[in-house]
């Protein structure tokens, strides 16, 4: 018998969620937020500088701010 692989079952098994606790008309969705830093001048997503040692939000666009009726173009330089 693997000792890791009955462990890894029981540990499934604890954390199984029960069928009866599924509610109709909902669907679960998980996202993953990633932080990194790139090696760009310029931010993912606009045109706002990199640069460290500036006062916080001094270095945001309006993209960055996420006001309304404002589309993100991606940065080529990051692909």
């Amino acid at each position: 018998m693997n000792t890791a692989t009955t462990t890894d079952n029981n540990a499934v098994r604890k954390h199984a969620v029960r069928k009866e606790l599924f509610v109709d008309g909902y669907e679960v969705v998980i996202g993953i937020e990633i932080h990194c830093q790139l090696n760009t001048e310029s931010k993912i997503f606009s045109s706002a500088p990199t640069d460290f040692g500036h006062e916080p939000n001094t270095q945001a666009s309006i993209v960055d701010l996420g006001l309304p009726g404002v589309l993100p173009v991606l940065n080529a330089g990051v692909v």
